[in-house]
């Protein structure tokens, strides 16, 4: 397979990854809001902490057209303090709507979840607050639960922070953290469902991405190219196999339920799909493979304007992989023609 690794890395570093600019707005937000609500509790709930997690948390946030992304920021109570003067306990969605009130007026789009409370900002984004308790057993150990729907379900956010980004440092290639291999490929997989047609509403969570992913990644140092074709054809393995994804935390619960089925199904097939379209990469020119890694990434003509490494003729197009046109059918390998 020809060797793309450096126009992967800058596609990675321009397009995929979020920049710092767009974290800090989000920092900013995130941070007005804990104020908020720490100040409107007072005399009423005790917050015991708030901590940023999920994909955020996890380094794992792609760009997205229109800005459509998240940061999770969790907020934590004692179980003892959420009993109410009658000795009940406040039930989840009462918890949850405590928190939109102290959230108080705001600009923002204020949604009552059932996982969380969400505060939509007109830049696209969203900050998620979903709550916790904390419980301790008899052996003085602490578990937390989240208020979900009417119930409290057993959920630990940072704990699966813990667990990705130390899977992250040992299975990585790289000795030195210059962003490390495995959530490259998280993230460009992450990039490459949320940026192909058809693939938004038939593929799993972020969460369940990031599980396969660390089910099947395939090292290949200073290769994140071959690293991605690898993992993806593994994870697309895996799915034939059993198309099940369980929690890496807690054991047993499984993370695909029967309503995700079909869902999963079709994340497959269509990981088959890109699978087929990077076979080509097998014996292909500079410009052919441009326009492939383009069009599984949506990106044609940000690929199509790398210039050939190895040619060295120097500005005009001669040294640039050209887009396809629409009348441009290129004839695939196993004989299906499709429009380039």
């Amino acid at each position: 397979m020809l060797n793309c690794s450096t126009q992967i890395r800058k596609f990675h570093g321009e397009k995929v990854t979020i920049g710092e600019v767009i974290r800090q707005e989000m920092r900013n937000r995130r941070d007005q809001n804990r104020g908020k609500i720490k100040e409107n509790l007072v005399g009423k709930l005790e917050v015991i902490g708030m901590r940023t997690q999920g994909s955020y948390a996890m380094h794992t946030m792609v760009q997205s057209k229109g800005n459509d992304f998240d940061i999770d920021d969790g907020i934590y109570f004692r179980a003892e303090d959420l009993k109410k003067a009658d000795g009940f306990e406040l039930k989840p969605a009462a918890l949850r709507q405590k928190i939109k009130d102290a959230l108080g007026d705001s600009k923002a789009e204020v949604k009552v979840k059932k996982n969380c409370v969400r505060v939509i900002y007109k830049a696209g984004y969203h900050v998620d607050i979903p709550a916790y308790k904390q419980i301790e057993d008899n052996d003085y150990n602490e578990h937390y639960k989240l208020a979900s729907g009417d119930d409290w379900k057993e959920s630990d956010p940072l704990d699966i922070t813990k667990w990705f980004n130390n899977a992250v440092i040992a299975k990585s290639p790289e000795t030195t953290n210059d962003g490390k291999q495995m959530r490259r490929i998280v993230r460009l997989l992450k990039y490459l469902i949320k940026s192909s047609e058809g693939w938004k509403n038939c593929a799993p969570s972020g969460f369940i991405i990031s599980v396969l992913v660390d089910e099947c990644y395939q090292a290949e140092k200073d290769r994140d190219d071959l690293s991605f074709y690898k993992t993806i054809y593994e994870i697309h393995n895996r799915l034939v196999r059993d198309s099940k994804v369980y929690h890496p935390i807690l054991n047993f619960e499984e993370l695909t339920k029967d309503k995700d089925s079909n869902k999963m199904e079709s994340f497959k097939n269509k990981l088959k799909q890109r699978i087929d379209d990077l076979i080509e990469l097998e014996g292909c020119t500079f410009e052919e493979a441009m326009k492939i890694w383009g069009e599984v990434f949506n990106e044609v003509d940000y690929f199509c304007n790398f210039p050939d490494p190895g040619n060295n003729s120097q500005g005009g197009k001669s040294g640039m992989a050209q887009p396809s046109s629409k009348n441009n059918v290129r004839v695939r390998k196993n004989g299906d023609n499709r429009q380039a």
